[in-house]
């Protein structure tokens, strides 16, 4: 795997410090080299391998710098007693959005995922800190209101994969049945290097048509269409 050796080699012949910038113009080169099979995502294509290296990389538990450009923190200073959803769609370098958090110590509750990850929490980029997981089960619902009730906050991503178009109302009918407020959630990849991390307040009243999980889905995709910048092959279907 053309990744994991040049992981190996940029963790045994670079300081730490140098890691991000070396996986970042290494990508550059090897997104054009080996694009992706779906034409529609060459403009993520740098950011997906990117976000695959930095992943091996993390697996050695040496913490390095990842330089980042943080909008909305400040959403984060607001109380919310009936808990918080972050919430977000399958995109690369999610991991660092939550990282930022977690450096301006806001503390992650749970996040909800479908694989079973080491030790029960999750784990994220370049830090030593793991994010406690509530397994995609048919119990998901009930710990994460478990949560939310206590004024906690819970991460879900609200699709199925990335470039998929089924987004599960799930979640949403979660938030509004405890009044739970919701954050979005993204991270953006920038021609200079950097990757730009956005918090976004989703709305929270509905519109004419009275369904408030619906408009929250929609606000998401529109969000994540700008990021994509491939919008009319990201649109929702169907809600399933």
């Amino acid at each position: 795997m053309v990744l994991k050796g040049i992981a190996n080699l940029i963790t045994s012949y670079a300081n730490p410090d140098k890691w991000y910038w070396l996986s970042y113009q290494f990508t550059k080169q090897y997104a054009k080299l080996k694009p992706l099979p779906d034409n529609n995502l060459t403009k993520i294509n740098r950011a997906i391998k990117l976000d695959a290296l930095l992943w091996l990389l993390s697996e050695t538990g040496q913490q390095f710098p990842i330089p980042v450009k943080i909008n909305g923190l400040e959403l984060f200073n607001k109380p919310r007693p009936n808990g918080l959803i972050l919430c977000s769609a399958h995109m690369p370098l999610l991991p660092v959005a939550l990282r930022t958090l977690v450096e301006n110590e806001i503390k992650l509750d749970a996040l909800i995922i479908k694989p079973i990850v080491k030790d029960n929490r999750y784990p994220l980029f370049g830090i030593n800190y793991g994010i406690p997981v509530i397994n995609n089960s048919p119990s998901v619902l009930l710990k994460a209101k478990t949560v939310l009730k206590n004024s906690g906050i819970v991460i879900a991503l609200a699709d199925e994969d990335t470039g998929y178009k089924k987004f599960s109302p799930n979640i949403f009918h979660l938030a509004q049945k405890l009044q739970s407020d919701m954050i979005y959630f993204f991270s953006e990849l920038k021609p200079d290097g950097t990757i730009e991390v956005s918090f976004h307040e989703a709305p929270k009243i509905a519109n004419e048509d009275g369904d408030l999980a619906k408009l929250r889905i929609s606000t998401l995709n529109d969000y994540r269409n700008k990021i994509f910048n491939i919008q009319q092959n990201f649109v929702i279907e169907h809600i399933c």
